[in-house]
């Protein structure tokens, strides 16, 4: 970093897309966020979601404000998460496509807690909201993780506005280390 650039602060502005495209050197995984309200299923693509908690069990994402999923999902006061495998890339177009057709041909099962569960995922976690957190342009939701289901497979990764696998050292490079925190 450039001295220029540190000594902006805190009150300089940022150029959005310079942002947007910085972030996305950051690899994430994706996950199709879904939840139910009356007879409808609803459901969104994101890639901004972490682990909160371990005790108890906790998750946020992100949601646009205005969101009709995001909308849903407050009214319902759950949801779940769907990790995606490395096959499903597809489904993030059709997710971020028109709400009324996000569901079509995709399997889907209702989950222990009545929740919409995608078929071929790694993994769900059924969620209740915790709490929301207005920040900027997007709403944070926090959850707590009720159940869960997991299943082997790759995941599908994000990168620099990219879909694409993921590819681990061979064992004995990494295995065993973990994150600080």
């Amino acid at each position: 970093m450039n001295r220029e650039e540190t000594a902006a602060g805190a009150g300089a502005s940022v150029d959005p897309m310079k942002f947007r495209a910085a972030m996305g050197a950051f690899a994430t995984g994706v996950a199709i966020i879904t939840t139910r309200t009356d007879e409808s299923s609803h459901g969104m693509a994101v890639n901004s979601l972490t682990s909160v908690s371990l005790d108890p069990c906790m998750v946020l994402f992100c949601v646009k404000h205005g969101s009709k999923t995001g909308a849903a999902i407050r009214e319902r006061g759950a949801f779940a998460v769907n990790l995606l495998s490395r096959d499903q890339h597809h489904l993030v177009k059709q997710f971020c496509a028109n709400p009324e057709d996000r569901f079509a041909g995709v399997p889907t099962v209702l989950s222990e807690c009545g929740l919409p569960v995608l078929g071929g995922s790694l993994a769900h976690l059924c969620c209740t909201i915790v709490d929301v957190h207005v920040s900027g342009d997007h709403d944070i939701v926090v959850g707590r993780v009720h159940a869960l289901g997991e299943q082997g497979g790759d995941p599908l990764v994000f990168f620099r506005g990219r879909y694409g696998g993921y590819h681990a050292h061979p064992p004995g490079e990494s295995s065993g280390q973990r994150m600080a925190g």
